[in-house]
């Protein structure tokens, strides 16, 4: 437990207005995946926070906080993990990923670069290496990340966010239905 120490996640005051979670629907509260140690079921990491259904064992959403003017650029290193705070039944692992003809990728819903900020090297670090759990993550097609959803993300951290210094919340999810 001790590695998620310094995990504060997602923070609704980090722009001039508070931007809180977004609000979930009965049927969902009622499937939400306990934290072990967060009474309200949300899994905190390093600048963002996931709530996950735990029947469906994927995140409902997951909500970043992102700042453009302590981006740090840095090389990927793919250590995927299980979250040990959420129960196994809960979440997916490398089975999911390994199964017989998948063709599917593990899909980060908050994006490793999106979170890869802080006042050093060792912090952006950290932070990105925390988006390498499989709470994190839904299955998708390969294609899918290595185009027009790839520019459109990439745009939004790098042309915006990040070349005007700007602070700015993003909200992510898959389609469970």
């Amino acid at each position: 437990m001790s590695q998620f120490k310094n995990y504060f996640g997602y923070q609704k005051n980090f722009l001039s207005k508070p931007v809180p979670l977004p609000k979930l629907s009965k049927s969902q509260e009622d499937d939400l995946a306990p934290v072990k140690d967060n009474d309200d079921a949300t899994a905190n990491y390093i600048n963002y926070s996931v709530q996950l259904s735990a029947s469906r064992r994927f995140p409902f959403f997951s909500a970043s906080n992102i700042n453009g003017k302590l981006f740090r650029k840095l090389s990927r290193e793919d250590k995927w993990r299980i979250d040990e705070r959420v129960h196994k039944e809960h979440q997916w692992g490398p089975e999911l990923y390994r199964a017989q003809k998948s063709d599917f990728d593990r899909g980060h819903m908050t994006k490793r670069e999106d979170v890869q900020w802080g006042h050093s090297v060792m912090a952006a670090t950290k932070a990105a290496d925390s988006t390498f759990f499989y709470s994190n993550a839904v299955p998708q097609h390969a294609r899918l990340n290595q185009r027009i959803w790839r520019l459109l993300e990439d745009y939004i951290l790098h042309a915006e966010t990040k070349e005007h210094g700007l602070k700015i919340c993003v909200f992510t999810g898959p389609v469970l239905r």
